[in-house]
Order: C-alpha cells, then sequence, then structure tokens
C-alpha cells in the first residue's frame, strides 16, 4: 500500500554523506575455513577459550531478561588498575564501542555552528556524527600525509585559525598507521587549552608504546582518550570500549549516554578478555610480527610500495589498473581488503589487516600470480 510521507529528515541529515562502508561478502562465504576478512582491521584470532568459557556459564546461569548492571561488573575497576593505574573511577566511562564514545564527545562537547579539526586522512564515521550535530568539520592535509608530525607546527596554527571546540587525532592514525609521539600531542594540548582534544588509541597495543599516552590525563584536563575491545582484544562482534578523561568530562559524557547501553554480555566478554591478556599478549605479538614479514614481501614486487605502520594494518600504493586485477584474484580467493580510492588524494591506495603469517604467504603468492 502506497502511504505518504507526512515528516522530513532535519535539514543537517539529509546532506549527509554517509560513512562508507566495505562490502560485506566476507558474511557470505563466512563458512568457508579460507576466507580472510582484511578489511576492518578485526583480530584474525578466534577469542580465548576462557572467554567463551565465561559467556556458556553466565548465558546459563543468569538473568538475561535483566537489563545490564550499571557498575559493569566491576570492569572499570580493572580497566584502570591494568592500564591507568593512577586514575579513578571518575576518568573512566564505558561505551558500546568507541563510535559510541566518539559520537558521544561530539554530542556534548560540539555546539552547531562550531568547527572540529581533524588531520588528515582520518576515520569518516567522526565526520559523520560531526555533521549530525551541525558542526563543520575542518581537516589539514599535510604536505607529507606520511609523516605530519613534521607540520605539528602548522597544524596547531591552522587549528588555531579556526577556534575549534574539538580536535580529533587517531593515534596510531588509521589509515596511514604513522604514531605521534607524545611531545606532539604535548604541543597540541598545550596550545588549544580551550579546545577538547580527542585522541583515539583504537590500535595502540600494536604500536611502539602499547601503553598509550594516558599519563597526560594527569596534566590536561582538556584530553581524552578513546579505547576499544574491537582489535587487539578481538572483541569486535561485542562492540564496547571505554574513554579516558576528566571528571569533568566524564561528567557530561554521563548526561548524553544512556547508562544501559553496553550489554551484559559484552562486559562478560571484556571482562574475560583482561583475564587472557597472557594468550592475547601472543597473538598481539604474532601480528606484529607478520605485519614487519607482510610490509618486507610486499615490497620485494616493483609495482607495489607497502609503507610502515604502527597499527594491525598495511597501507599499500600501486597502479589503479593494477588495483582492479588485484581485488578480482583476491576476491575469487575469499580475501577482502580495504579500497580507499573514495579518500581524496589516495587513488591507486589499499589497506591490508595483517592476520596470521599463513594469510600473508597468501597473499604474497597471488600477487606474484598477478605481477609476473
Amino acid at each position: 500500500m502506497d502511504t505518504k510521507i507526512c515528516f522530513e529528515l532535519k535539514s543537517q541529515v539529509s546532506h549527509i554523506e554517509p560513512y562508507k562502508a566495505v562490502s560485506q561478502k566476507a558474511w557470505k562465504v563466512c563458512s568457508d575455513r579460507e576466507v580472510m576478512k582484511l578489511d576492518w582491521n578485526e583480530s584474525p584470532f578466534p577469542i580465548p577459550d576462557r572467554v567463551k568459557h565465561r559467556l556458556v556459564s553466565f548465558i546459563y546461569n543468569n538473568p538475561l531478561n535483566w537489563y545490564p548492571p550499571l557498575d559493569g561488573f566491576g570492569l572499570n575497576r580493572d580497566l584502570l588498575e591494568l592500564f591507568a593505574p593512577t586514575l579513578t573511577l571518575d576518568n573512566i566511562e564505558l561505551f558500546s564501542g568507541s563510535d559510541a564514545t566518539l559520537e558521544s564527545l561530539v554530542r556534548a562537547f560540539c555546539p552547531p555552528g562550531s568547527n572540529v579539526v581533524l588531520l588528515y586522512p582520518s576515520y569518516d564515521n567522526f565526520r559523520v556524527y560531526v555533521e549530525i550535530e551541525r558542526g563543520n568539520v575542518m581537516p589539514y592535509i599535510p604536505s607529507n600525509i606520511f609523516s605530519p608530525g613534521n607540520e605539528i607546527d602548522d597544524f596547531i596554527e591552522f587549528a588555531l585559525d579556526h577556534d575549534p571546540s574539538i580536535v580529533y587525532l587517531i593515534n596510531p592514525n588509521n589509515p596511514i598507521g604513522y604514531f605521534l609521539e607524545d611531545s606532539d600531542l604535548v604541543k597540541v594540548i598545550e596550545a588549544l587549552p580551550q579546545t577538547l582534544i580527542v585522541v583515539d588509541e583504537a590500535y595502540i597495543e600494536f604500536s611502539s608504546r602499547p601503553a598509550g599516552s594516558w599519563e597526560l590525563l594527569e596534566r590536561y584536563p582538556n584530553l581524552a582518550i578513546c579505547r576499544t575491545f574491537s582489535k587487539a582484544l578481538g572483541l569486535a562482534g561485542f562492540r564496547i570500549g571505554y574513554v579516558l578523561a576528566n571528571e569533568k568530562i566524564i561528567t557530561a559524557l554521563r548526561k548524553v549516554k544512556n547508562p544501559k547501553s553496553v550489554s551484559t554480555l559484552s562486559i562478560t566478554a571484556a571482562k574475560a578478555a583482561i583475564e587472557s591478556l597472557d594468550e592475547i599478549s601472543l597473538n598481539i605479538e604474532q601480528i606484529k610480527q607478520t605485519r614487519q614479514y607482510l610490509i618486507k614481501q610486499l615490497n620485494t614486487f616493483s609495482e607495489i610500495r607497502a609503507y610502515t605502520s604502527e597499527g594491525n594494518f598495511v597501507l599499500v600504493n600501486t597502479e589503479e589498473q593494477i588495483i582492479e586485477q588485484i581485488r578480482y584474484e583476491f576476491e575469487i580467493n575469499n580475501i577482502y581488503t580495504r579500497d580507499l580510492s573514495h579518500i581524496q588524494g589516495m587513488n591507486g591506495f589499499f589497506r591490508i589487516t595483517v592476520g596470521t603469517r599463513r594469510s600473508a604467504e597468501r597473499i604474497i603468492a597471488i600477487l606474484r600470480q598477478v605481477l609476473r
């Protein structure tokens, strides 16, 4: 039956370009043991048995018809003890993934008409959150997108010129893979004391400084650090993350967040995962070793350039016609990578999530067939 639509989109929503999600083809062939989903930077390893057993036990012995516990079964305290021991419970809040963290930060601290500065290229979903709140996204495009740390003073000048409500930095950066040192972050934080500086540490465990920059929170009240269980900890399907910040920032976030938005099973899985850090740390080390192997092998092809990375992914550049050949061969072999041609200035680029050593060897073998 045809019905007349009698409602309208908010004006700012009707003009938003949605976040470009990748193909979901991998899900259609996930029963195939040989499928390699290397497009969203998920962990290649199954969740630890401890997590599986804890979930099964919880499902059979606890009331899933109840809303989640607001204290997160003490997960906040566990996270602080492990990853930020001098902070307090007033400095942490759980969210249903770091996406929800970023969205809440924008809702709380981005007034309509205000500017938000980010270091380009960046995570595009953050741009969507800003535009929904009628903020203005102001990207700073370095002359060399692979080492913007050399231009940090120019970035600061750009930010000062635009008087932003928020500055958003990903560290390590996605999709490039570079890492900003604390000295660079401090320059930005100190130059913009009235601006919220959001540092997204989704990939921090794969970096040369896996502890991250949480200690800066003791000195700078305008800093917020976002973390996730989706990458190194392997819980992407559970959607859980958290933010570390000054007490006033946390208080503001609690005003815009639904306190029961993090599911009971997500909390249960997260607690079991951090109890399994010995096993997960070995997985992280394997990924880092495979990353180095993959970069080295990719760079043996004259047609390809692979860039150093501090994330669990490798950025690759080649000619556009070659990318089409590579993508075709990858997909008929159930290998899915991330095309980045939709990003300004990144034609000819694609990103490969670092999987197991076996998956890296398979990639290299296919490329030898394509590029021989």
